[in-house]
């Protein structure tokens, strides 16, 4: 009786000194998590990163204990679940669920993005213009400038590009340029033939795509050699 008595009290004591609870780890989402607000997100991450530091030197301690009577012998186990440690990796769970919300709901793309997301859209359809092409003079096809108003000119082979930064609107008039005769000639990413004539030493395109191809900066395919 003694014995099972000493080691009962021996038990106990090494019990008392095990980190034992049950854990209780919060959720990584919980619905309605993408009606918060931006206020009500940045308050919610605010709190859960000081737990996670306040959190942070338990789950180092020791391991929790369990007792059980084994063939009628008392047993002390040691219990690998830490719960400290548990709660912890779900804040920095829920933390994580937060920080992606906040950057598919909240937060609008930085303005340097947003930049590159469009050129990339305008190179689709405008690669041509640029990709290998030599820039002005272009003396063999009438221009004798790199520039005319808005208009710039790039060339490759027997194709001069006119790239126009103001909005072109019809009848559109370029300036020295004087195709070869039946020149097709038409705006990067529409398809459609476009009816022009000279007038004097001016190209006039008398008709132009609707809807416009790009944003910004339209370029004119025209064949001059």
């Amino acid at each position: 009786m003694k014995t099972m008595f000493s080691l009962l009290l021996v038990a106990g004591i090494l019990v008392a000194g095990c980190s034992s609870r049950q854990a209780y780890p919060i959720p990584a989402y919980t619905p309605g998590d993408e009606a918060l607000t931006c206020s009500e997100l940045k308050a919610e991450m605010a709190q859960i990163e000081a737990d996670i530091q306040a959190r942070t030197p338990d789950a180092n301690k020791g391991l929790g204990c369990v007792l059980l009577a084994v063939d009628g012998v008392i047993r002390l186990f040691i219990d690998p679940e830490n719960p400290d440690e548990i709660e912890l990796e779900a804040f920095q769970q829920r933390l994580e669920s937060l920080r992606l919300i906040v950057l598919k709901t909240h937060l609008p793309l930085p303005s340097q993005v947003e930049g590159l997301r469009k050129l990339g859209d305008w190179m689709d359809v405008n690669k041509p213009a640029l990709y290998a092409s030599q820039p002005a003079p272009f003396v063999a096809g009438g221009v004798d400038v790199s520039e005319a108003g808005s208009i710039r000119f790039t060339m490759k082979g027997n194709l001069l590009y006119a790239i126009d930064t103001a909005e072109p609107t019809a009848p559109h008039v370029i300036p020295g340029v004087k195709p070869i005769k039946d020149s097709e000639i038409r705006m990067l990413g529409s398809g459609k033939n476009l009816p022009w004539h000279l007038q004097g030493n001016k190209l006039v395109i008398e008709e132009i795509p609707d809807p416009l191809p790009c944003d910004y900066a339209w370029s004119f395919k025209i064949q001059v050699l």
